[in-house]
């Protein structure tokens, strides 16, 4: 009769450590399998002999990048073994033809450094953890990324030496960083709690993060891009989302709170097209029919009325030239990109 007593905890034990368990997204051992096509250089000159893949430089934040590329659909963990005084790694990489947009984690002696590439290639330092030791002998790098939480944590050898707080982006490609002197690499791994499967993309111009940098995906020729989000606006686009959420609120109430998806995802999540997530940002003050799904819900405010403000605004303030919507485009590119993002 005490068998279930002792049987039950245990079948539950075992179920919570299934759910939880990690599972490898991307693995490689430099014994094992040759860098081939799977990586790609950005800059420096890296060779692997003997299993281990090294690059001996006098510059700093040389990068050998993967082509896989990790998604923060679920917090997820980089580990690599290294050794050199100036080692370290990438992730969040978002391209893999330079280091921009892009967050580096490596050694400075007995510290480590964290912090992130900005749009203008320059390298933003965030913090600086005591480490008991150099890593001039083979040392573990683990890096926990929690995009949930917008933080990570860095493990040397298995143990935290600090949590970094500024999780500027969070999903791209992974890499090793070589800095001055001579730097080492074993192997490389990437593990996560589910499957690394790509998130279901956002509307149209519907992503808005509260960051120096924002990002646009399923821009213009469904092409993702990256702009800058001003400081001046950040509050007044709060404020503004507040209300729009209440709206949407109120439309849920109503029976109503339907919006357009793009790429069959209203048949694949049924549910989702009433998420707050997936609203527009700037919504019509007005319900409408879809003529797509026959479904009354809130559409964005119409192009017209966009290019009229901005018009407006333009005559405002006594500007004297021809000014638009598009002339917007190419304004920020290179012009008053700060330099602390």
């Amino acid at each position: 009769m005490k068998i279930p007593v002792i049987v039950t905890p245990l079948v539950f034990l075992a179920v919570f450590m299934d759910i939880h368990a990690q599972q490898v997204w991307f693995e490689q051992d430099f014994a094992k399998q040759p860098l081939g096509d799977s990586w790609k250089l950005v800059n420096g000159l890296w060779d692997i002999r003997g299993g281990v893949l090294s690059i001996s430089t006098h510059e700093y934040d040389q990068l050998l990048v993967s082509r896989t590329y990790v998604y923060d659909t679920s917090p997820y963990s980089v580990e690599v073994r290294m050794r050199g005084n100036r080692a370290g790694l990438f992730f969040a990489v978002d391209d893999t033809t330079s280091k921009l947009f892009s967050h580096m984690v490596r050694f400075d002696d007995k510290s480590i450094l964290t912090g992130y590439f900005n749009g203008a290639g320059e390298y933003v330092a965030t913090n600086m953890f005591d480490i008991p030791r150099a890593p001039s002998e083979w040392t573990l790098l683990r890096v926990d990324v929690d995009p949930g939480s917008g933080r990570y944590e860095v493990f040397v050898d298995g143990t935290s030496v600090g949590v970094d707080d500024r999780l500027v982006f969070s999903s791209g490609y992974i890499g090793m960083e070589g800095s001055e002197g001579i730097s080492e690499f074993t192997s490389v791994r990437v593990t996560g709690e589910r499957n690394p499967t790509p998130p279901p993309r956002p509307a149209r111009h519907s992503a808005v993060r509260f960051q120096h940098v924002t990002f646009v995906r399923s821009g213009k020729g469904d092409k993702d891009r990256s702009t800058v989000l001003p400081k001046a606006v950040k509050e007044r686009l709060r404020e503004h989302l507040k209300e729009v959420k209440a709206l949407h609120e109120k439309d849920l109430a109503a029976g109503y709170g339907n919006v357009f998806l793009p790429d069959a995802l209203s048949r694949k999540y049924p549910n989702t097209a009433k998420a707050w997530a997936w609203q527009y940002v700037f919504p019509s003050s007005k319900l409408s029919v879809d003529p797509r799904s026959g479904k009354i819900g809130r559409h964005h405010i119409s192009d017209t009325a966009i290019q009229t403000a901005v018009k407006t605004s333009v005559f405002k303030a006594g500007i004297p030239k021809h000014a638009s919507v598009h002339t917007l485009r190419y304004y920020p590119g290179f012009r008053i990109m700060p330099s602390y993002i």
